[in-house]
């Protein structure tokens, strides 16, 4: 299914790639419409097409960047939602981000799965029986051990818990046994200075990335955590192009295709292409 659903956003992307970008809040109705049956064969049901695609326009309306992207970058990053079946928004599974391209000299969005996407997708694996992320600070007991007699061991304070110094992400497997990764503040950190967003803001003094922006549930360094340790273990097609695309979207080379939101592609051309 994950292989059908890639192979569907591919050709769409492909072949809209080459067309003239038109604007989003004009156009995306109109887009919608044209393309409503292909967006339900991703998503599974019209229903959760549907609420899809309103989900993305109300992101869009809450960030006056996204109204700026080339209308193109920004249903390519939706198509990437609905490809893996995550919902930006509210749910906080996904990300739609808007950056300045200086090569391009225009602005783009990007898809970018969340701490939230990555628990539904590991979950949906079959693989893992339960997953969770958490931040150690200064003041908590906290003590660890890898090797062949490994532990963890977190004891939080509810109050003056202290400045953060670690995260961690843990997991049960469905045929028994744990596994655990712990990144400490250095280590995050390295990360964060990854990323392309995070460096144009540093650049630009401005919070477009999530890194910059205020985050009181340490979001990004759950994700951390969790994108971590899902690198020890066994991933589904849809985990691991989650994690490729989340790579891509921190990288300096990452690109995103342009797609006309009313080209008039016919998905059911392309479904009977594909004799689906």
């Amino acid at each position: 299914m994950a292989q059908n659903n890639e192979q569907l956003s591919t050709k769409l992307t492909a072949q809209g790639a080459a067309l003239k970008p038109l604007g989003l809040k004009d156009y995306g109705v109109q887009w919608f419409k044209r393309n409503e049956k292909s967006l339900s064969t991703l998503m599974g049901t019209e229903k959760e097409a549907k609420r899809l695609f309103l989900t993305g326009l109300h992101v869009a309306s809450k960030n006056p960047k996204l109204l700026e992207c080339e209308p193109g970058t920004f249903f390519a990053a939706l198509l990437r939602c609905a490809e893996l079946r995550l919902y930006p928004g509210p749910l906080q599974e996904a990300a739609i981000i808007p950056f300045w391209n200086s090569k391009k000299r225009i602005t783009e969005a990007e898809f970018m799965p969340q701490y939230q996407g990555f628990i539904k997708l590991v979950m949906n694996s079959g693989l893992v029986k339960s997953i969770s992320a958490n931040v150690v600070h200064a003041n908590d007991f906290f003590e660890y051990e890898y090797g062949s007699n490994q532990f963890l061991k977190h004891r939080p304070l509810l109050n003056n818990r202290g400045a953060m110094i670690a995260v961690y992400a843990h997991c049960v497997m469905n045929g028994g046994g744990e596994q655990f990764t712990v990144l400490s503040e250095e280590e995050v950190f390295k990360l964060r200075a990854r990323s392309k967003m995070w460096q144009n803001d540093q650049k630009n003094k401005t919070t477009i990335s999530i890194w910059s922006q205020a985050d009181l549930e340490h979001w990004m360094w759950r994700k951390s955590g969790v994108k971590q340790l899902c690198k020890m273990l066994p991933k589904s097609p849809d985990l691991a192009a989650a994690m490729e695309a989340d790579d891509d979207a921190e990288s300096d080379d990452a690109k995103v295709a342009v797609v006309d939101l009313v080209s008039g592609i016919d998905f059911e051309q392309i479904k009977d292409e594909d004799g689906e």
